[in-house]
């Protein structure tokens, strides 16, 4: 049911393209992407001074902390932020990788 010449009352474009992902522009693939995202998140928990002075210790801590843990949106691709080279494709989503999630445990220790 798509657009053709003899067919032009329709909502889905024409099919004119070739194997080179070469896809006509249209805004039949627009969509809102707007969302929230929590980026980036650390807690951390410093020991008592009496606590640590019984293990000979200068100071310690104990943290953990996450980057990219959360994103509220509608948008129905991976990432709302992946099609933000528009000066080389217009805007257009490539299916690129999302940003990755990372976690990070540490303890900090001083003599």
């Amino acid at each position: 049911n798509r657009w053709t010449p003899t067919q032009p009352n329709t909502n889905i474009p024409s099919a004119i393209g070739d194997a080179t992902y070469n896809i006509p522009k249209s805004d039949r693939y627009i969509e809102d992407a707007s969302y929230t995202r929590i980026k980036n998140i650390s807690l951390a928990y410093v020991f008592p001074k009496d606590l640590i002075s019984k293990w000979k210790l200068g100071g310690a801590k104990i943290y953990v902390s996450g980057y990219n843990l959360f994103t509220f949106t509608n948008y129905s691709g991976f990432d709302p932020e992946s099609s933000t080279d528009v000066d080389v494709r217009g805007g257009v989503d490539l299916a690129t990788f999302p940003e990755q999630k990372i976690y990070t445990v540490g303890l900090d220790i001083s003599f």
